[in-house]
């Protein structure tokens, strides 16, 4: 499922809701707040930052991921410092070679 999504279909939803399940079973909701990156003719580069909505910080780790329209996929998520104070954010980056 994750190949299948590109930094379009994330862009088109910033500004909503994720569910993050751990290995534990917790669950975290988190909103996307920025995609950034880069493509090219061969491959494809970006990011994804996400605050989080619950308390608790995650591990670095990957995680079931639930969106209401992009599906359910596993993601390696990591908590990042971005300077803001307001909550724990965390990123997922994306470097991969387009298909042909």
């Amino acid at each position: 499922m994750l190949e299948r999504l590109q930094q379009k279909d994330f862009a088109q939803n910033v500004n909503s809701r994720f569910k993050v399940r751990t290995k534990d079973g917790e669950v975290a909701e988190m909103t996307l707040v920025a995609v950034t990156g880069r493509e090219d003719e061969a491959t494809e580069t970006f990011s994804l930052l996400f605050k989080a909505l619950t308390p608790g910080v995650l591990a670095h780790d990957t995680h079931a991921v639930t969106h209401d329209t992009l599906g359910t996929f596993d993601l390696f998520l990591g908590p990042v410092v971005t300077g803001k104070t307001d909550g724990v954010y965390y990123q997922a980056v994306f470097s991969r070679l387009k298909s042909r």
